[in-house]
């Protein structure tokens, strides 16, 4: 068997934060200041309902390499915090110019220039989307603000861009991608165990993706220290929508001066972290076909090499053949904790997706009990989450990539 273990390096996986841009700046060079002075202001912006008189007044400024550092790295991390800057601007336009009431359902939306062509060019040389996802509300938007010396945690951290009511939501989800460090960090070593044919590493090492998985659902579960389900669904929700069919924008979004035809995207999703699905690879845990194809397609929205990473996990050597395979009966109680720690942490994050999403909209009701509630023609479903993915039914999304995690658990 050939050694295809990844090296973090050549993923751009941090060995300190893990799918986090490790020191990551929060102030771009002089010439490109007037987006800086606009985003680090959009939360009351938003609540003076001026972000469309911002963006009219914001100059057009040009992508020469000569308004970049010349350093390659610190180039990447200050067109990393353009796009944050820009992602958070551009949200804050669409959902003023009527993203959030449901007005634009008959009409393709455009963005102007000044913000269209910057916003699309940067998305597309990193190779995101225009569009809020992980890259911008997580992964670069971010500061360790005191006691660096010390292990990052929601406690010494600070997001660099926010919205109304939306910073703990950020915050906690920055932690989760904290957390998920040592899990990853210990995929590689079970890899490197079942190349070795060494049982007693293996053991340790899927111990070490359970105790990853369990960091990532104590944290998850602070959410309600910090948000409301109110909070999350009219503030918060909205922001974080895409633009295109099923969204209150179906027909798309014109970014003046890239291109008269209107563009798609889906909004932000959990399901867009890599850190989860870094742990069904790992675990060789597969899902039903169309759920599948959801976290298919919401790769797109990770940066290019995480999702290569993702992919790169799935090869050969698989922890799940190796512990199948094997007698030693507690290797395999040891795996069959790693999936049930997951399945508990899909558990927890269905009953999040209840109480932050079904209940406010009242699809759900407060008892937790489901009523008959369908939007109306040409408004976002909101039957769906903000990533398109059907959340409410029998057999719906989480159900259904819940009923393959358990399968997953019980086969070995």
């Amino acid at each position: 068997m050939s050694d295809n273990i990844p090296k973090l390096k050549d993923y751009m996986v941090s060995e300190k934060v893990g799918f986090l841009l490790e020191d990551p700046l929060d102030t771009l060079p002089g010439y490109y200041r007037p987006w800086q002075d606009i985003a680090k202001n959009i939360g009351s912006f938003i609540e003076a309902r001026t972000v469309v008189e911002k963006v009219e007044e914001m100059p057009y400024l040009e992508q020469f390499d000569s308004n970049w550092s010349k350093d390659e790295v610190t180039k990447r991390k200050e067109r990393c915090l353009a796009y944050v800057f820009l992602t958070f601007i551009g949200s804050a336009y669409i959902w003023q110019q009527g993203g959030s009431d449901k007005t634009s359902k008959e009409r393709v939306m455009p963005i102007p220039e000044q913000l269209a062509v910057p916003w699309h060019t940067i998305s597309k040389d990193l190779g995101f989307k225009p569009v809020p996802c992980m890259a911008s509300v997580a992964l670069n938007n971010y500061q360790v603000v005191k006691e660096k010396d010390k292990p990052i945690s929601i406690e010494n951290l600070e997001v660099i861009c926010t919205v109304p009511c939306a910073r703990w939501f950020f915050l906690v989800t920055i932690q989760v991608e904290v957390d998920a460090v040592s899990g990853i960090q210990a995929i590689l070593r079970g890899k490197r165990a079942v190349l070795d044919g060494d049982d007693d590493k293996l053991k340790e090492a899927i111990h070490g993706i359970t105790d990853s998985i369990v960091k990532i659902k104590k944290t998850s579960q602070k959410m309600s220290k910090g948000l409301t389900g109110d909070e999350f669904y009219n503030k918060v929700r909205p922001f974080l929508a895409g633009y295109g069919p099923g969204t209150n924008i179906p027909k798309g979004i014109v970014f003046k001066g890239v291109s008269e035809t209107p563009l798609e995207a889906i909004g932000g999703s959990a399901a867009q972290s890599s850190t989860i699905q870094c742990f069904d690879a790992a675990l060789g845990i597969t899902h039903n076909e169309k759920p599948q194809a959801y976290l298919d397609k919401v790769r797109e929205y990770m940066p290019p090499e995480h999702r290569n990473f993702i992919k790169a996990l799935w090869k050969e050597p698989s922890i799940r053949d190796y512990v199948k395979r094997s007698e030693n009966e507690e290797l395999k109680q040891r795996y069959k904790n790693a999936v049930e720690t997951l399945l508990d942490f899909r558990k927890l994050h269905y009953g999040l997706v209840r109480s932050y999403i079904l209940k406010p909209a009242g699809i759900i009701s407060r008892s937790g009990a489901e009523v008959t509630a369908s939007p109306s023609v040409g408004e976002a479903k909101e039957e769906e989450g903000t990533g398109g993915q059907r959340i409410v039914g029998k057999g719906n999304f989480l159900e259904d990539i819940e009923g393959t995690t358990e399968a997953a658990m019980n086969d070995v």
